[in-house]
């Protein structure tokens, strides 16, 4: 999976919050490294309002409100971004089990010829079990017939009496 264009959405996220934050965070997004770590933490739901409450914190109503904005951006992004990593990873592993189990799902072109293959199968099957019963019944028809010329050949004939 290539990650480099959420490397990049998040290294973006890191800098607006460090840049636009930084001084009215109360040290949370002050630095890059805690900016990093702030937003990873709130990437999976932790440490979220405590984060956005000292950016509220500020005197100035559009450093708030810009605050909230950007935290609203940023979770929603990111959440898309985890659930969809998320839902990838249930798809992949899901189709992996259903062809490991045979699991054949009727939608899918491949598993039309995955049933029309089972089907010729069974019908071959049939086809060669029809064909050993009938070989085996004239097996059993020969032997009886050479029985019976065995025993006729047993008979003295009249000449031999």
């Amino acid at each position: 999976m290539n990650d480099k264009p959420y490397d990049g959405c998040y290294i973006g996220f890191v800098l607006l919050f460090h840049i636009a934050f930084g001084a009215h965070s109360s040290g949370e997004f002050s630095t890059f490294g805690g900016s990093c770590i702030a937003l990873f933490f709130m990437m999976f739901g932790d440490n979220l309002l405590p984060a956005f409450r000292l950016i509220d914190g500020s005197h100035e109503w559009w450093m708030r409100a810009a605050a909230d904005v950007a935290g609203c951006l940023y979770v929603t992004v990111f959440m898309g971004i985890v659930l969809n990593m998320s839902v990838a990873i249930v798809v992949d592993t899901y189709k992996f089990v259903s062809r490991e189990s045979n699991i054949i799902l009727l939608d899918e072109p491949e598993a039309d010829e995955l049933l029309q293959t089972e089907e010729m199968r069974r019908e071959q099957q049939l086809q060669r079990d029809a064909l050993i019963q009938s070989l085996k019944e004239e097996v059993v028809s020969q032997l009886q017939m050479i029985k019976q010329l065995q025993h006729k050949d047993k008979r003295p004939s009249v000449s031999q009496l």
